[in-house]
């Protein structure tokens, strides 16, 4: 017995098989490097608006014409981090696009980098980062309306339907959950437990790293390996995988380098990266890859557990 398909499917199906008229409508497009902001002068509440832009990525409650350093502020979110009052009578609000003053240098964002590589945002879909490393300030880039990054192709891709949002519990007694919709990153929610009521601080994206997904059960990146051999460990390359064969399966180690290096999977070895970002300098010989179980001694091996 047949099972009808149904009629939202279908209807998205011929959606996105329908060309735009000027032909300029991808199933893919790179995202927009989101700009900051330059040198922007405050608008002042003066009984005309009901809220103004304080900055652009600042919007101002006007509760009063006088004493303007008492009307409130709040910070756009990073979904939409940009005060516009363009085109609008009533006063400002958030957008995704910045106005023409605010196009010359770029919005600082609250993402946080954990390691390098792009990273999807834990609290909108058509917003992802770009890390060059840990701790580094991310690049930040927005997806067209009706697109949402696609965390397999780093791109943009037409979307028609709701996409999963992170959700934190202050409840759930996980340390670590699976990001929505793709298990090879993972989040941490943050809370400020100072008082009786927890306070939500923050959402932080991690990345367990090309060929590995995050398994929620044991709080551990778990790796795949493709065959035998030695590979990087592409969120964090100071550590690299040792795939080995043992009762007819494949098992890995996890080995990390010395903190002033990182793993070159086509050398295989680990290789200090010079001050200038130059050419690496090879300080270790390559370790074997075995067939079966290693038996290195003194081998140094972590796995990557995240239990509290």
């Amino acid at each position: 017995m047949k099972h009808p398909i149904p009629l939202l499917i279908v209807f998205a199906i011929i959606l996105l098989g329908i060309p735009d008229s000027h032909g300029k409508l991808r199933m893919f497009v790179p995202g927009n490097l989101r700009l900051s902001t330059g040198d922007f002068v405050p608008e002042q509440c003066d009984g005309r608006k009901l809220t103004v832009c304080e900055s652009c990525n600042t919007i101002k409650v006007c509760l009063s014409n006088s004493g303007n350093d008492l009307n409130p502020t709040r910070r756009c979110p990073d979904a939409t981090p940009y005060c516009s009052s363009v085109g609008s009578a009533i006063g400002a609000d958030c957008r995704a696009q910045p106005d023409a003053g605010c196009s010359v240098t770029s919005v600082q964002n609250s993402f946080r980098c954990t390691g390098s590589g792009f990273y999807p945002d834990a609290n909108s879909c058509q917003v992802y980062h770009y890390c060059e490393k840990e701790g580094a300030e991310s690049d930040n880039y927005d997806c067209p309306e009706g697109y949402k990054y696609n965390t397999r192709t780093n791109y943009c891709q037409r979307w028609l339907f709701p996409c999963n949002r992170v959700v934190c519990d202050p409840n759930n007694k996980k340390v670590f959950s699976s990001f929505p919709g793709d298990s090879s990153y993972y989040v941490f929610c943050q809370y400020d437990n100072t008082d009786k009521t927890a306070v939500f601080v923050g959402a932080h994206v991690f990345a367990c790293g090309k060929g590995s997904t995050f398994n929620e059960n044991s709080a551990t990146c778990e790796f795949r390996c493709p065959r035998i051999g030695l590979f990087v460990n592409t969120a964090n390359p100071r550590q690299y995988y040792q795939c080995y064969r043992t009762g007819g399966r494949l098992q890995y180690t996890t080995n990390a380098c010395r903190a002033d290096q990182i793993f070159d999977e086509d050398e295989r070895r680990c290789v200090i990266v010079s001050g200038g970002g130059g050419t690496n300098t090879t300080t270790e010989e390559p370790p074997t890859a075995p067939t079966e179980q290693p038996t290195v001694p003194g081998l140094c091996v972590r796995r990557r557990h995240f239990l509290g």
